[in-house]
């Protein structure tokens, strides 16, 4: 019993985390129901009571609660620990989560989080913004975060920029909701020369890894991202995932939709069983490749740029991002 309201209150905090304002009782349990719980009106007083026993909300009467510092300190620290576990697990946890509508533009998105020293900004700023002129990017939105703001359930620390990139898991939930089954196979580096993608050089089954994949390689320094972004030969992050035949018709549908809400990040689309970028396909199934979505921000890590990423890191509301062209401020 004790571990079932431990976990209540993580999912609190991840709630609550999200949102700068107060939110009352009515929208937390409605937002309980997109983690498939449903709770009475009583145990969820009682499950704030708590936290405000703990100091980790804050009772706004009629406003509803909103997290302390406190509460966004644990929130930082223990909601993303919820997620532990193979990359797999985590990218079908956040599409399920989603609740992004294509057709009215609407719901949350996956959200990357890298953290930029200010100092910095001008350089980094320059190179992210070519990377999505190239369309090297998963989409056109993205959202930043100021110094000293709360921007997705953590404080962005006085000397640093935070910068939100749209992750390729994106993808994983638009399709999900149409009832569409993606199975993310494995992250790796793609080769793109005159614009064209190539090969894998490089793969990490999402299976096989609790780091996603691009966080390792850029880690590594092993992307070329910004070569590509000038024309030339060069190494980006892109996913691979499986699809049924079936659904092929409609994957296509929804690549012009997600193209029409600046969420473009598909790179290709295989056939039937057969391989794509040199990579095997299961029988009944399409391969397809999605963009990583911190190929930007590996375009200003390769600048030896000191960069914090976080893949995968939170859900965050599609219409609070602004075109990338605002980077510009940063110059």
């Amino acid at each position: 019993m004790e571990d079932k309201k431990e976990n209540r209150i993580r999912i609190l905090l991840n709630i609550l985390s999200q949102t700068e304002k107060s939110i009352g009782a009515t929208r937390l349990a409605a937002a309980f129901s997109n983690f498939g719980i449903n709770v009475s009106d009583r145990t969820l007083r009682l499950l704030l009571d708590d936290m405000d026993e703990r100091g980790l909300t804050e009772n706004l009467g009629r406003l509803g609660r909103r997290l302390t510092p406190k509460g966004f300190k644990v929130a930082s620290e223990h909601v993303s620990a919820s997620l532990w576990g193979f990359v797999n697990v985590k990218a079908e946890t956040l599409a399920s989560q989603m609740t992004f509508s294509l057709s009215r533009q609407r719901g949350t998105i996956v959200l990357n989080t890298s953290f930029i020293p200010k100092k910095y900004m001008p350089v980094a700023a320059e190179e992210i913004l070519r990377a999505y002129r190239a369309g090297i990017s998963y989409g056109e939105l993205l959202a930043i975060g100021m110094p000293g703001e709360i921007f997705c359930g953590q404080r962005v620390p006085d000397d640093d920029i935070a910068i939100g990139t749209v992750c390729g898991i994106t993808a994983n939930g638009i399709f999900l909701q149409a009832g569409i089954i993606t199975i993310s196979i494995f992250g790796g580096l793609l080769e793109i020369n005159e614009g064209r993608p190539q090969y894998f050089q490089h793969i990490i089954k999402y299976s096989g890894t609790t780091i996603d994949p691009l966080e390792i390689f850029m880690r590594g320094e092993m992307t070329s991202v910004g070569q590509v972004a000038r024309g030339r030969r060069g190494l980006i992050g892109a996913g691979f995932r499986e699809v049924p035949a079936t659904s092929l018709p409609r994957i296509e549908r929804f690549r012009e939709h997600m193209t029409k809400a600046r969420l473009k990040g598909i790179i290709a689309i295989g056939k039937p069983g057969q391989p794509l970028a040199a990579s095997q396909v299961t029988q009944g199934r399409v391969g397809v490749i999605v963009m990583a979505g911190l190929n930007p921000i590996a375009a200003a890590q390769e600048r030896h740029i000191p960069i914090k990423s976080f893949a995968m890191s939170r859900l965050y509301p599609y219409e609070k991002l602004v075109h990338f062209s605002v980077l510009r401020k940063f110059f």
